[in-house]
C-alpha cells in the first residue's frame, strides 16, 4: 500500500511539472511575462488630403477601434513619426495596392524627389516615399510622396491594407479599473481599405467604435471638507459661433459671476494623460506636471464632465457617443488670464456628434456642485435655453410660454365706445362753430348795415 501511494504521489508530482511546463510554454515567451491577447479593429479610415508645408504629401487616416500605439511606459506615443526601432516594424504591415510600405521604401528611385516636409525625429528629412505618423495611440496618418502618387497610383483605384499578423503591445486597464495590464493586439485576418473617385473609403471588414480606454487616476487624498469654496454663478453663456466655415467647427462661451482660473488650461475636460501628452511635447499646453496632477486631485476633469449637461446628456455622456477621438471632438478650457478668467469655453468639432446645429434649440446645465480651479462652487443648478431664431440663451424657456390669448371683442367694445366718444365731441365743436359763425355773421350784418346809414 505504501508503495502505491508513494507511486502514486510521483506520478502526480509528475503531471503537475508537466502541466507547468505547458502552462509557461502557452502563456510565456523567451521568459518574458505572459500577456492578454486580443484582436485589433478599426473605426474609421478618411482623409486624401494634401499634406505638409509645401504641400507636397498625400494624408489619410486609420483610427483604430482601441489604444494601441504606446511607448513603453504606456503613455501615448502622441505626435511623433513611427520611425524609431519599435515600429519600424509596421512597414511590414501596411500596402498600398498591394505593395509593402517597407518595399515601397527599399524599391523606389527617389533621385527625382523634392523632400522638404517629411521630418524624421531623428533630425533631418526623410528621403522614402511613403512614412507613418501617429497623433494619438489609435491613429495612425499615412503621408505619401506625391511624387509616389503621381507616378504609381494616379488614375488608379487606391487600397490601403493592414496585413495579417499585424501586432501592436500596448496597455489598458484590469478587470477592476484598479492598475493597468498589458495586451497584445493581432490582427487575424487582412482588412483593406478602397477609395473612391470622391476620396471616400469603404472597408471590406466591419468597423468597430472607438473604445476609449477607461483611465487610472492616483489621486491625491484631499480632505475636501476642510475648503471653503466660494458661491458661484453664471451669468450667461453666448451664442453659438461657427469660427471655420469649412469644417463648420464650433465654439460657445460660458460666463460666471467671479474668476474661476488665472491660467489657461485647454483640454481641461480631457484625461490625465493627453495633457499629460501634451504637455510634454509643447502642443499648446504650459502647465508642469505638478500643475496637472492638481487639476485632476481636485476633481476639475470631473467638474467638467460630469457637471455640465447639454441637451440632457453630460459632457463625458457625449463624448462616449463618438466615434473615434472624443477629446478631439468636444472638449472645454479653462479661459483663465488669456481672454476671460471668468469663462469657459467649448469647443465642437464640425465632424462630431456632439455639434450643436444652431438652428435647433438646446439647453444648458451648470449643475449644483460644479468647482472651479479658484476654489468657486456652484451652489445651485441652472439652465440656460438657446433660441434658435434670436440665436441667443436664457435663463427664460419663450418656447415653452404659453402664447398670450387676446379677447378682441373687449378692444372692438373699447373702440367703439371711444369713436361714440369722438364723434360726440365733434359733433359739439361742429355746432358751436356753427353758432359761433352765426354770431359773426350777426356782427357783421350789422356794421355793413350801420355803414350804409352813414
Amino acid at each position: 500500500m505504501t508503495r502505491r501511494k508513494g507511486r502514486f504521489l510521483f506520478v502526480s508530482f509528475l503531471m503537475l511539472a508537466v502541466l507547468s511546463a505547458f502552462t509557461l510554454t502557452a502563456y510565456a515567451e523567451d521568459g518574458e511575462t505572459a500577456v492578454k491577447t486580443e484582436e485589433i479593429g478599426f473605426s474609421l479610415m478618411e482623409n486624401w488630403a494634401d499634406g505638409g508645408d509645401a504641400q507636397e504629401l498625400k494624408v489619410c487616416d486609420l483610427y483604430f477601434s482601441r489604444d494601441v500605439l504606446m511607448k513603453d511606459d504606456g503613455s501615448s506615443i502622441g505626435y511623433w513619426f513611427l520611425d524609431g526601432a519599435d515600429f519600424t516594424y509596421l512597414q511590414k504591415y501596411f500596402a498600398i495596392n498591394g505593395r509593402t510600405m517597407e518595399e515601397i521604401n527599399k524599391n523606389t528611385d527617389t533621385s527625382d524627389y523634392v523632400f522638404s516636409t517629411f521630418p524624421s525625429t531623428e533630425g533631418g528629412v526623410y528621403a522614402v516615399p511613403v512614412a507613418v505618423y501617429s497623433a494619438e495611440p489609435n491613429h495612425m496618418q499615412i503621408r505619401i510622396h506625391e511624387k509616389y502618387v503621381e507616378d504609381n497610383l494616379k488614375g488608379k483605384e487606391i487600397t490601403v491594407s493592414v496585413l495579417e499578423g499585424f501586432y501592436a503591445t500596448a496597455r489598458t486597464t484590469n478587470e477592476d479599473a484598479s492598475g493597468y495590464e498589458t495586451v497584445r493586439y493581432e490582427l487575424s485576418k487582412t482588412v483593406t481599405f478602397t477609395k473612391d473617385a470622391q476620396d471616400k473609403w469603404t472597408c471590406d471588414a466591419e468597423l468597430v467604435p472607438y473604445e476609449a480606454p477607461e483611465e487610472v487616476i492616483d489621486r491625491a487624498d484631499i480632505d475636501f471638507s476642510a475648503i471653503e469654496y466660494k458661491p458661484l454663478y453664471v451669468s450667461g453663456v453666448s451664442e453659438i459661433v461657427v469660427y471655420d466655415q469649412a469644417s463648420q467647427a464650433e465654439y460657445m462661451v460660458l460666463y460666471f459671476d467671479k474668476a474661476v482660473s488665472n491660467q489657461y488650461i485647454p483640454y481641461a475636460s480631457a484625461g490625465k494623460q493627453t495633457l499629460t501628452n501634451l504637455a510634454k511635447a509643447g502642443l499648446g499646453v504650459t502647465l508642469t506636471q505638478a500643475q496637472i496632477d492638481s487639476l485632476y486631485d481636485y476633481r476639475l476633469d470631473i467638474s467638467l464632465n460630469d457637471f455640465i449637461r447639454i441637451d440632457g446628456k453630460t459632457v463625458r455622456e457625449m463624448k462616449k457617443e463618438e466615434k473615434i477621438n472624443p477629446d478631439q471632438k468636444l472638449y472645454l478650457c479653462w479661459s483663465g488670464s488669456s481672454s476671460d478668467p471668468r469663462s469657459v469655453t467649448f469647443y465642437f468639432a464640425g465632424d462630431g456628434e456632439s455639434w450643436l446645429d444652431p438652428a435647433q434649440r438646446h439647453t444648458l446645465e451648470v449643475l449644483e456642485g460644479f468647482t472651479t480651479p479658484l476654489f468657486g462652487k456652484v451652489t445651485k443648478t441652472q439652465t440656460y435655453y438657446f433660441d434658435p431664431e434670436t440665436r441667443a440663451w436664457s435663463e427664460t424657456d419663450y418656447a415653452s410660454l404659453d402664447a398670450p390669448v387676446y379677447d378682441w371683442s373687449l378692444q372692438e367694445a373699447e373702440v367703439t365706445a371711444s369713436c361714440s366718444s369722438v364723434i360726440g365731441v365733434s359733433g359739439a365743436a361742429f355746432a358751436g362753430a356753427l353758432l359761433a359763425g352765426a354770431a359773426a355773421g350777426a356782427v357783421l350784418l350789422r356794421k355793413r348795415k350801420g355803414g350804409d346809414r352813414a
